[in-house]
Order: C-alpha cells, then structure tokens, then sequence
C-alpha cells in the first residue's frame, strides 16, 4: 500500500492530527490499521455498528444519496480526518452517509464505548475532535451559502480554492489539489451536474486559472 505500509502508526498520528493526539490514540484497545483499496467502502449508510473513521493514510469521499437518488458529496476526506464523530456524539443508531476510498487508504477504526472513553480522558483530544466538527460545520454552511446565492462557475471556483487550502502541495506553476476527482465527485459537491462543472472547468482552464491532468487539478500562479 505504498508509502502507507513504511511509517508506524503513531509516528502517522504525530504528522496527521498534530502533537498532543499520539498518545489517546495509542491507548486504545483495537488491533492493527484498518486497509482499504481504492473504490471499497469505509463506512456504510445504514449500517447500525457505529465506529469513529480516523484516516492516516490516503483518502475519499463522505457522500450520500438524495431521495431523487442524486449522489451528494459532502467531504473529500484525507489524512487526519474525522468521520462518523458526529453520529456517536448524538447518539445516534445508524450512519447517513456513506464514505467510500477514492484512493488506497488506511484508517483506525474506535468503537463508541473507546472513542467516548477518549473523550473523558484526554481533553486535547476531546479539544481537536470539537474542533474539526466545528470546522466542518462552517463548511458545509459556506456551501450551502454557495448553492443559494452563487452561478455554478463561482460555486466550482470557491470549492477549488478551499480544497487547494484543505488538501494543497505546492508547486512551481500554482497549488496542486492533491486528489483525483471526477466532475460527478465535483458536481455532487456544488449542487450541480458533470456536464455543467465540465463546462465550468474549461471556462476557468481557458481563462489560464486552472490545468487539469488525469481527475487532479492545478490551480495557477498569476500570470500562469
């Protein structure tokens, strides 16, 4: 699983969430990382076993399905993100949304019982989980700002740049969004379709603002 098969565990925890999150993480009572390949599902709409989805290694997609069943995608997850967090914390039953790997991906998968442990032991940790639900929050509120009151250009516009920002390597030409994304992962995102974010994206390749190569996207230094 390349690069993710190199580097201990707690040695990823350390790089991905940040100091004072290695040792809660390491106090937990589960076996080794959970493996998925590319396209196989991390969690599951439905499915009544809840569990805390810490990803250390590659990333995906959290999506689901409207009841038209038009796919809504409403995070590309990477390194040191959180999913399933918000149904533990309310208590809730069943997941309502699906998280499927877009590349080869490890994760650490904490029970209810371990994860609510954390939380009352650790307050760093309980901290930086409060955090990242807040910050995901005021996402998701941005977009949906953006799906009332924004065309489908600036819309796209606006998504590319927070994702240059969330998941962004930088490089001689610009910033490079560090994951493959279809125009249906990017329309599901906006409130739009693939063909019109494939016209949106040719409109901001021809204005020099973007390249695209193989699902990645560059966005560009000024001047090109």
């Amino acid at each position: 699983m390349r690069e993710c098969e190199e580097v201990v565990v707690s040695e990823l925890q350390v790089r991905a969430l940040g100091p004072g999150w290695e040792h809660p993480i390491e106090d937990r009572k589960s076996d080794q990382p959970n493996q998925l390949q590319k396209r196989h599902n991390a969690l599951r709409a439905g499915h009544a076993r809840l569990w805390l989805l810490l990803d250390l290694c590659g990333g995906g997609e959290l999506s689901k399905r409207t009841r038209q069943g038009k796919k809504q995608v409403l995070m590309i997850f990477k390194p040191g993100d959180l999913l399933g967090a918000a149904e533990l914390l309310a208590d809730k039953t069943r997941y309502k949304a699906y998280a499927k790997a877009l590349e080869d991906t490890q994760t650490i998968l904490i029970n209810k019982a371990e994860f609510l442990e954390l939380m009352r032991r650790h307050s760093a940790f309980a901290l930086g989980v409060s955090q990242r639900l807040a910050r995901y929050a005021l996402a998701y509120q941005r977009r949906l700002t953006d799906i009332c009151y924004k065309g489908v250009r600036d819309r796209l516009t606006a998504l590319l740049l927070e994702l240059g920002r969330k998941y962004g390597v930088k490089k001689k030409n610009g910033v490079l969004i560090d994951v493959r994304l279809t125009n249906e992962e990017l329309a599901g995102m906006i409130g739009s379709t693939p063909e019109t974010v494939s016209l949106a994206l040719g409109s901001l390749k021809r204005r020099g603002l973007i390249e695209r190569d193989q699902h990645k996207v560059v966005l560009l230094n000024e001047g090109g």
